[in-house]
């Protein structure tokens, strides 16, 4: 029996990269690539507890529960240890 799946189309673009939304001061900021969020983390803007949303996501959500924004919260590197112990 002949197949009722359309064979892939090589010429489909990729999806569009993700474009995340934020409350900031109770209003809805957006749509912002994910290249500015990691500013918005330095500047204070984008904290762990701040909502967040994209598509694809069932709501918005504390940026710390979602797993792509994790990494934007944890510290580069621990401090040294203290030199005088």
């Amino acid at each position: 029996p002949p197949s009722l799946r359309e064979p892939s189309d090589p010429e489909t673009p990729p999806p569009p990269p993700a474009a995340w939304h934020i409350i900031e001061n109770g209003a809805t900021v957006g749509p912002l690539p994910a290249y500015q969020l990691a500013p918005a983390v330095a500047a204070g803007r984008l904290r762990p507890d701040t909502l967040v949303w994209t598509a694809g996501m069932a709501g918005w959500t504390a940026a710390s529960q979602v797993p792509q924004l994790v990494a934007l919260f944890q510290s580069a590197a621990p401090p040294p240890p203290p030199t005088d112990w």
